[in-house]
């Protein structure tokens, strides 16, 4: 016997009883009950991120306190406090949550799963022991006395999951001989389940095997009392079977017809070998001949076109001969092209006939023929390949009673009623890697053919991307006509509107469309035409918020309509609330919306999802940058903005949203709304600053810029040249951007906007400076100011003499450049501009550092650093490490220089800044040989 876990591990989590951690045998002060309960929402997901909505759901699920935010740091601070100095242990901040990175075996409930599934894939010895290990770990009823409606919930569950793992424990100690030493426990397990049938078995089984035939009676008897009067249902046919043998001695076995009904198993195979794998893992109890107690179902499911079939049948006749007793097979055509599906009862007729039972020994109706079923393959080693299945339904009654059977489902549907209500584990296959895809093809064509022409090769599996139906299906075409050049039909697949008439293998089976039309098909009215809706879209995925605007419908509406789609697999959700759809499908759905969508509806729907999308980038802009001048986007009014708490948030949006956001850009552009691609660029360029990603804004702004000057309307087109300028010279383009800034002061001066040329002025100063013509700078920095003073707006003036001061300081003249800067941070501070601010405390550090003062431009210099840092501006904070590395390396702190220019050169190299980089690796370089030297 293993030895306690308590005397193994120096660290423990607990779970089982009273919530606690245990550390080198001292128990730790956890706090007050609440704070006890964010630790266990932490310990069931151990090392997953659980967002801070979730945390505060689970914690006070319908009636948080106001601040319940705040409580939640105050609490993760504490805990945070409780596990610091342990050893691979930490509470990490990760975008959007919390993460409590542990060994997962230090946790009880973990290392109770993993010690279960062992003992489920162990020996019957090694499992008994595993077995004990894990119900040692039990110490109480989990969570012990803390309560909140999830708990209540994942203790339930937890005690399944306990039952779950004695019934499993049972089988084996029963197959071990056990029976004596197992009935206490089985006995009393059975009285606090009345109703459990399979451990009513397990103890008629026991008391048989102790010479008590007639007390197995007894609670056979006892049982079928119960079931009658509380759910007015008779036993299992398993369990009907067991009393049949009790009371009966020395039956004759009537013999036994094994069907081989498996088809050819598939010529060409290339890959799959994770899922074979997962295959081989998930049914490996059924390979136990003493009758393992794994789950003996999978289903296989995906998109149509995956190949579900073929890994089957591969799977099937790798494993044919562990299946003594026989194989049946049914094609159910639940998605067929060209047929209906094959009803439960026909297929039921079939097995049976297969099964050697005459057709004038099948009863009426399926729920006779089924028990009839179960009941002549009960304790048989047999195979059922239920293949193409429409869903759950479909199957349900095909599905033998025994353990000892084991079933392959196909399917397009996620079948999950079948995993929930029978523990079916699902094998979802995965679109074929490059080196798979490109193994079909080579299997099909040969090595010589597919050499000769690798770059057509290479497009063909661009265009395939990884389906192996659109991979077969151009093997074939291309195997038909051996002396035509493979490129001929690569240049077919180019154009995106005709790809899927490539695909067409001229029958039902082997026609791309024809095998999406099955599932389309299939869908009800709302569900396909937000699939034809989805085929509008650009871009890699989208949230359930942007489907609900695309569709004019509301969030909840959208998600019930994105799982049916889901379900038979036309859209993935792969990150929580977020779908993608593979390339063929979108293809289809973009034929679909362009077939079942009026030209007016394409675009109204177009316009939604555009305006949604600039509505909340301008409200995640306004976070960023409060006190940034808006411009009017003429949205409508009744539609509420995107709520965001702070900048960290507004930028973890940007970053989320930011490929649909350029998506939007594009179907503004293709649906001829020229304002809103300008006014998306707009929205983004703040968030583009922030983040030192230049080229993207300058993409953004090209595209946006063109829209505007088509426009006629010429402030539009003035702010576009602005902006554009400005994302160019941040390139070092510094030529086109000054020409684009000059358009911008043009247009602007012709109707008479001023203060949108004060913004102008400011750039064109901020270009001239980077170009080192320092008194340009100054010149344009002093015009602006001084339209800012006219005006009134004394907001963007401190940004204007914030530049104005750091001209005076590059030119020497450090009496002027201090009272600008002054001036500048009073404005900045008055006007809550914390990113002002930043940047004058930048300025200031470095006329104290030019001035003699170090220590003053270090602490100008760090309360920059916090407060680009605070702002999440990366570019900003590399510029501030790399001026207080100068102030170090100056007075020899050689370390923290070290340090900051380090920092900074991470920044430069996340930010693609080449030279910024370069010049930094070489102040680093010659830092460290100085050092050397003075040593």
């Amino acid at each position: 016997m293993a030895r306690p876990w308590g005397s193994v591990l120096p660290l423990r989590f607990r779970l089982f009883g009273d919530v606690g951690v245990q550390i080198d045998g001292a128990v730790a002060d956890l706090g007050h009950p609440r704070q006890r309960v964010v630790l266990a929402v932490l310990l069931v997901d151990v090392n997953r991120t659980v967002s801070l909505d979730h945390i505060v759901d689970r914690v006070w699920a319908e009636r948080p306190p106001q601040r319940a935010r705040e409580a939640l740091y105050s609490y993760l601070s504490r805990l945070r406090r409780v596990v610091a100095g342990i050893e691979d242990v930490d509470i990490v901040r990760r975008s959007g949550g919390y993460r409590l990175v542990a060994d997962p075996d230090t946790v009880d409930l973990h290392r109770f799963r993993s010690l279960v599934a062992q003992a489920r894939q162990a020996d019957d010895d090694t499992a008994a022991d595993r077995f004990a290990e894990a119900f040692q770990l039990w110490d109480g009823v989990p969570f012990g006395n803390l309560e909140s409606p999830w708990l209540d919930t994942v203790r339930n569950l937890l005690t399944d999951e306990r039952l779950a793992a004695e019934l499993d424990r049972n089988e084996v100690q029963l197959r071990r001989a056990r029976h004596a030493e197992l009935l206490p426990d089985l006995t009393a397990c059975a009285t606090a389940h009345p109703l459990n049938e399979q451990l009513a078995g397990q103890l008629m089984r026991a008391l048989d095997a102790c010479g008590r035939p007639a007390d197995a009676l007894t609670v056979f008897a006892a049982l079928r009392a119960r079931l009658v009067e509380e759910l007015g249902t008779d036993p299992s046919p398993e369990l009907r079977q067991l009393h049949q043998r009790l009371l009966t001695i020395g039956e004759d076995p009537k013999p036994v017809v094994v069907p081989r009904q498996l088809p050819a198993p598939p010529g060409l195979f290339t890959g799959r070998a994770a899922e074979l794998a997962a295959l081989d893992e998930l049914l490996a109890p059924a390979d136990d001949t003493r009758g393992g107690t794994g789950s003996s179902i999978a289903v296989i499911n995906g998109v149509g076109g995956l190949g579900k079939t073929r890994l089957a049948l591969r799977w099937a006749h790798q494993h044919a001969d562990g299946f003594p007793d026989g194989h049946l097979y049914v094609d159910l055509r639940g998605f067929d092209p060209a047929e209906p599906p094959v009803p439960a009862e026909v297929a039921l007729r079939g097995f049976l006939a297969a099964l050697g039972i005459p057709a004038g020994a099948v009863p009426q109706g399926v729920s006779a023929q089924t028990a009839l079923y179960r009941s002549r393959i009960a304790g048989r080693r047999m195979l059922v390949v239920l293949d193409n299945a429409r869903d759950t339904e479909h199957v349900t009654p095909l599905l033998p009673g025994s353990p000892s059977c084991v079933t392959v489902v196909t399917s397009r549907h996620r079948l999950a009623a079948l995993v929930t209500a029978y523990g079916a584990r699902s094998v979802q296959p995965s679109l074929l890697a490059p080196d798979e895809a490109f193994g079909v093809l080579a299997d099909a064509l040969g090595t010589a053919r597919v050499a000769a022409e690798p770059a057509a090769i290479a497009e063909l599996l661009t265009h395939c991307a990884g389906l192996p139906l659109a991979l077969t299906i151009l093997a074939a075409r291309v195997g038909a006509h051996p002396d035509f050049p493979i490129a001929a039909l690569a240049g077919e697949l180019r154009n995106t509107a005709d790809r899927l008439d490539a695909l067409d293998g001229g029958e039902p089976a082997a026609n791309l469309a024809d095998v999406f039309d099955c599932s389309y098909r299939a869908l009800d009215e709302p569900t396909a035409r937000l699939f034809a809706s989805l085929g509008l879209v650009r871009g890699p995925d989208l949230s359930t918020t942007w489907v609900a605007e695309l569709v004019g419908t509301t969030s909840s509406r959208a998600r019930i309509l994105l799982r049916h789609l889901e379900t038979v697999h036309l859209v993935e959700q792969h990150l929580p609330g977020r779908y993608r759809m593979h390339d063929l499908v979108r293809l289809y759905a973009r034929d679909q919306a362009r077939r079942t969508l009026s030209p007016a509806e394409r675009t109204e729907a177009a316009t939604r999802l555009v305006d949604a999308c600039l509505r909340n980038a301008a409200a995640a802009d306004r976070v960023l940058v409060p006190h940034r001048a808006a411009i009017d986007l003429e949205l409508d009014p009744s539609v509420a903005d995107l709520a965001l708490p702070n900048q960290t948030a507004a930028l973890t949006w940007f970053d989320t949203e930011h490929a649909c956001l350029v998506a939007a850009q594009e179907l503004a552009v293709e649906y001829g709304l020229r304002n809103r691609t300008w006014q998306l660029a707009w929205a983004l360029s703040s968030y583009y600053s922030r983040q030192g990603r230049f080229t993207d804004d300058v993409a953004m702004w090209r595209i946006g810029h063109i829209a505007a000057e088509r426009s006629a309307d010429p402030a539009a087109a003035a702010l576009a040249n602005r902006f554009l300028g400005r994302a160019l010279g941040r390139t070092g383009q510094y030529a086109q951007a000054l020409r684009h800034l000059q358009r911008a002061v043009d247009l602007l001066t012709e109707i008479g906007d001023r203060f949108g040329a004060a913004h102008t002025y400011r750039s064109m100063s901020w270009m001239w400076a980077q170009q080192d013509d320092v008194q340009m700078a100054l010149a344009h920095a002093t015009e602006a100011a001084a339209l800012y003073q006219e005006l009134g707006e004394e907001a963007f003036l401190g940004d204007a003499l914030d530049l104005i001061g750091g001209y005076h300081a590059r030119l020497g003249d450090y009496e002027l450049a201090p009272s600008n800067c002054e001036r500048a941070l009073a404005l900045h501070r008055q006007y809550d501009n914390l990113e002002g601010e930043a940047n004058v405390l930048d300025g200031l550090g470095y006329i104290a550092y030019r001035t003699g003062r170090p220590d003053v431009a270090t602490e100008h210099y760090r309360a920059a650093l916090t407060a680009h840092r605070e702002l999440g501006d990366s570019v900003q904070e590399a510029e501030t490490l790399v001026h207080l590395g100068e102030v170090y390396a100056s007075t020899g702190q050689s370390e923290d220089a070290v340090r900051a220019w380090q920092e900074a050169l991470d920044l430069y190299r996340d930010q693609c800044r080449t030279a910024d980089a370069a010049e930094t690796e070489a102040k680093l370089a010659a830092l460290t040989i100085d050092v050397g030297r003075h040593r």
